[in-house]
Protein backbone atom coordinates (compact mmCIF):
# COMPACT_ATOMS: atom_id res chain seq x y z
CA UNK A 1 0.00 0.00 0.00
CA UNK A 2 2.82 2.38 0.94
CA UNK A 3 4.57 1.60 -2.34
CA UNK A 4 1.41 2.44 -4.29
CA UNK A 5 1.04 5.74 -2.41
CA UNK A 6 4.66 6.61 -3.15
CA UNK A 7 4.14 5.92 -6.83
CA UNK A 8 0.98 8.01 -6.90
CA UNK A 9 2.80 10.88 -5.16
CA UNK A 10 5.66 10.67 -7.65
CA UNK A 11 3.24 10.72 -10.58
CA UNK A 12 1.45 13.71 -9.04
CA UNK A 13 4.73 15.61 -8.64
CA UNK A 14 5.80 14.83 -12.22
CA UNK A 15 2.43 15.96 -13.58
CA UNK A 16 2.62 19.18 -11.57
CA UNK A 17 6.09 20.01 -12.86
CA UNK A 18 5.03 19.03 -16.38
CA UNK A 19 2.03 21.38 -16.26
CA UNK A 20 4.17 24.22 -14.91
CA UNK A 21 6.73 23.72 -17.68
CA UNK A 22 4.00 23.64 -20.33
CA UNK A 23 2.45 26.82 -18.95
CA UNK A 24 5.81 28.57 -18.95
CA UNK A 25 6.32 27.62 -22.60
CA UNK A 26 2.87 28.94 -23.46
CA UNK A 27 3.53 32.15 -21.55
CA UNK A 28 6.76 32.70 -23.47
CA UNK A 29 5.11 31.89 -26.80
CA UNK A 30 2.27 34.30 -25.98
CA UNK A 31 4.74 37.07 -25.26
CA UNK A 32 6.61 36.33 -28.48
CA UNK A 33 3.55 36.34 -30.75
CA UNK A 34 2.26 39.58 -29.20
CA UNK A 35 5.63 41.28 -29.67
CA UNK A 36 5.81 40.06 -33.27
CA UNK A 37 2.33 41.41 -33.99
CA UNK A 38 3.46 44.84 -32.82
CA UNK A 39 6.93 44.45 -34.33
CA UNK A 40 8.04 43.13 -37.70
CA UNK A 41 9.08 40.00 -39.57
CA UNK A 42 12.34 40.31 -41.49
CA UNK A 43 12.52 37.83 -44.33
CA UNK A 44 16.02 36.69 -45.27
CA UNK A 45 16.61 36.23 -48.99
CA UNK A 46 19.44 34.01 -50.18
CA UNK A 47 22.11 35.31 -52.58
CA UNK A 48 23.90 32.08 -53.61
CA UNK A 49 27.07 34.19 -53.63
CA UNK A 50 29.36 31.27 -52.78
CA UNK A 51 28.14 29.22 -55.76
CA UNK A 52 28.33 32.25 -58.03
CA UNK A 53 31.87 33.02 -56.87
CA UNK A 54 32.91 29.41 -57.47
CA UNK A 55 31.63 29.39 -61.05
CA UNK A 56 33.29 32.74 -61.76
CA UNK A 57 36.62 31.45 -60.43
CA UNK A 58 36.24 28.46 -62.74
CA UNK A 59 35.63 30.86 -65.62
CA UNK A 60 32.12 29.48 -66.16
CA UNK A 61 30.34 32.83 -66.51
CA UNK A 62 27.32 31.27 -68.19
CA UNK A 63 26.65 29.01 -65.20
CA UNK A 64 27.23 31.91 -62.80
CA UNK A 65 24.65 33.97 -64.69
CA UNK A 66 22.20 31.06 -64.58
CA UNK A 67 22.52 30.79 -60.77
CA UNK A 68 22.09 34.57 -60.38
CA UNK A 69 18.92 34.60 -62.46
CA UNK A 70 17.47 31.55 -60.71
CA UNK A 71 18.09 33.05 -57.25
CA UNK A 72 16.64 36.42 -58.27
CA UNK A 73 13.52 34.70 -59.58
CA UNK A 74 13.00 32.75 -56.36
CA UNK A 75 13.55 35.88 -54.26
CA UNK A 76 10.90 37.72 -56.25
CA UNK A 77 8.51 34.81 -55.70
CA UNK A 78 9.12 34.96 -51.93
CA UNK A 79 8.64 38.74 -51.82
CA UNK A 80 5.38 38.60 -53.77
CA UNK A 81 4.12 35.69 -51.66
CA UNK A 82 4.52 37.72 -48.48
CA UNK A 83 3.09 40.88 -50.02
CA UNK A 84 -0.03 39.04 -51.19
CA UNK A 85 -0.57 36.57 -48.34
CA UNK A 86 0.90 37.91 -45.09
CA UNK A 87 -0.67 40.63 -42.96
CA UNK A 88 -0.05 39.49 -39.38
CA UNK A 89 2.64 42.15 -38.96
CA UNK A 90 4.77 44.45 -41.12
CA UNK A 91 7.25 42.60 -43.35
CA UNK A 92 10.61 43.73 -44.66
CA UNK A 93 13.25 41.88 -46.63
CA UNK A 94 17.04 41.69 -46.50
CA UNK A 95 19.76 39.73 -48.26
CA UNK A 96 21.60 37.03 -46.34
CA UNK A 97 24.95 38.83 -46.66
CA UNK A 98 23.50 41.66 -44.53
CA UNK A 99 22.75 39.38 -41.56
CA UNK A 100 25.49 40.97 -39.41
CA UNK A 101 23.82 44.38 -39.76
CA UNK A 102 20.44 42.90 -38.87
CA UNK A 103 21.83 41.19 -35.74
CA UNK A 104 23.22 44.56 -34.67
CA UNK A 105 19.82 46.21 -35.26
CA UNK A 106 21.42 48.34 -37.98
CA UNK A 107 18.51 48.36 -40.43
CA UNK A 108 19.37 51.38 -42.56
CA UNK A 109 20.44 50.34 -46.02
CA UNK A 110 19.76 46.66 -45.36
CA UNK A 111 15.96 46.42 -45.27
CA UNK A 112 13.71 46.89 -48.29
CA UNK A 113 10.19 46.07 -49.47
CA UNK A 114 10.97 46.19 -53.18
CA UNK A 115 14.27 45.08 -54.70
CA UNK A 116 16.40 48.06 -55.64
CA UNK A 117 14.27 50.57 -53.71
CA UNK A 118 15.34 52.17 -50.43
CA UNK A 119 12.78 52.50 -47.65
CA UNK A 120 11.29 55.95 -47.19
CA UNK A 121 11.29 55.35 -43.43
CA UNK A 122 13.63 52.85 -41.77
CA UNK A 123 12.22 51.00 -38.72
CA UNK A 124 13.61 52.13 -35.40
CA UNK A 125 16.61 50.14 -34.15
CA UNK A 126 14.65 49.05 -31.07
CA UNK A 127 11.78 47.54 -33.08
CA UNK A 128 11.11 43.93 -32.07
CA UNK A 129 11.65 41.47 -34.89
CA UNK A 130 11.95 37.82 -35.81
CA UNK A 131 13.52 36.41 -38.95
CA UNK A 132 11.68 34.37 -41.56
CA UNK A 133 13.30 32.36 -44.32
CA UNK A 134 12.78 29.58 -46.80
CA UNK A 135 14.84 26.80 -45.23
CA UNK A 136 14.91 23.34 -43.67
CA UNK A 137 12.86 23.08 -40.46
CA UNK A 138 13.22 20.45 -37.74
CA UNK A 139 11.18 19.13 -34.82
CA UNK A 140 13.93 20.36 -32.50
CA UNK A 141 17.24 22.15 -32.89
CA UNK A 142 20.46 21.57 -31.00
CA UNK A 143 22.86 24.30 -29.94
CA UNK A 144 26.56 24.38 -29.09
CA UNK A 145 28.78 26.98 -27.46
CA UNK A 146 31.11 28.58 -30.01
CA UNK A 147 33.41 31.40 -28.91
CA UNK A 148 31.31 31.88 -25.81
CA UNK A 149 28.06 32.13 -27.78
CA UNK A 150 25.27 29.56 -28.15
CA UNK A 151 24.81 28.80 -31.84
CA UNK A 152 22.67 26.37 -33.81
CA UNK A 153 24.62 23.18 -34.44
CA UNK A 154 22.14 20.61 -35.73
CA UNK A 155 18.50 19.63 -36.03
CA UNK A 156 16.65 16.51 -34.95
CA UNK A 157 13.37 14.82 -35.79
CA UNK A 158 13.78 14.95 -39.56
CA UNK A 159 13.90 17.99 -41.84
CA UNK A 160 11.22 19.47 -44.10
CA UNK A 161 11.09 22.36 -46.54
CA UNK A 162 9.32 25.24 -44.85
CA UNK A 163 8.97 28.93 -44.21
CA UNK A 164 10.72 29.03 -40.82
CA UNK A 165 10.63 31.72 -38.14
CA UNK A 166 13.88 32.15 -36.20
CA UNK A 167 15.39 34.50 -33.64
CA UNK A 168 18.48 36.58 -34.41
CA UNK A 169 20.72 33.73 -33.23
CA UNK A 170 19.28 31.53 -35.99
CA UNK A 171 17.23 29.28 -33.68
CA UNK A 172 13.68 28.21 -34.48
CA UNK A 173 11.23 29.84 -32.09
CA UNK A 174 10.33 27.04 -29.61
CA UNK A 175 6.95 25.32 -29.56
CA UNK A 176 4.09 25.93 -29.04
CA UNK A 177 4.82 29.05 -31.12
CA UNK A 178 3.91 28.25 -34.75
CA UNK A 179 7.48 28.49 -36.02
CA UNK A 180 7.02 26.91 -39.43
CA UNK A 181 4.72 26.28 -42.36
CA UNK A 182 5.83 23.31 -44.43
CA UNK A 183 5.76 22.92 -48.19
CA UNK A 184 6.05 19.94 -50.49
CA UNK A 185 8.09 21.83 -53.07
CA UNK A 186 9.76 25.22 -53.51
CA UNK A 187 7.82 26.25 -56.58
CA UNK A 188 5.75 29.45 -56.78
CA UNK A 189 2.42 27.96 -55.70
CA UNK A 190 3.86 26.04 -52.76
CA UNK A 191 5.74 29.07 -51.46
CA UNK A 192 2.60 31.19 -51.76
CA UNK A 193 0.51 28.59 -49.91
CA UNK A 194 3.16 28.15 -47.20
CA UNK A 195 3.25 31.89 -46.52
CA UNK A 196 -0.55 32.02 -46.36
CA UNK A 197 -0.57 29.07 -43.95
CA UNK A 198 2.04 30.70 -41.73
CA UNK A 199 0.02 33.90 -41.60
CA UNK A 200 -3.12 31.99 -40.61
CA UNK A 201 -1.25 29.97 -37.97
CA UNK A 202 0.04 33.14 -36.33
CA UNK A 203 -3.42 34.76 -36.34
CA UNK A 204 -5.06 31.68 -34.84
CA UNK A 205 -2.32 31.18 -32.26
CA UNK A 206 -2.49 34.78 -31.08
CA UNK A 207 -6.27 34.52 -30.78
CA UNK A 208 -5.99 31.26 -28.84
CA UNK A 209 -3.43 32.72 -26.44
CA UNK A 210 -5.60 35.80 -25.83
CA UNK A 211 -8.49 33.53 -24.83
CA UNK A 212 -6.14 31.63 -22.53
CA UNK A 213 -5.03 34.86 -20.84
CA UNK A 214 -8.63 35.92 -20.28
CA UNK A 215 -9.54 32.57 -18.73
CA UNK A 216 -6.58 32.71 -16.36
CA UNK A 217 -7.63 36.14 -15.08
CA UNK A 218 -11.04 34.88 -13.98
Amino acid sequence: MKQVLKQLLLISILLTFGCKAANLRKDKATDTVEKLHDGMLLVKLKTSENRIKKYKEMGNMEKAKEVIEKQQTQNEIVINAFKDNFNFCPVYFFHSNDIANIKNNDFKGSLFQNIGEDLETTPSSDTYYLIGELDQAYQDELGAMTDGELKRAAGSGGSVNAIVIRDNNNFQIPKPFPYRATMTDTNKENIRQSVANLNQKLIEFERKMKVRKLKRRR
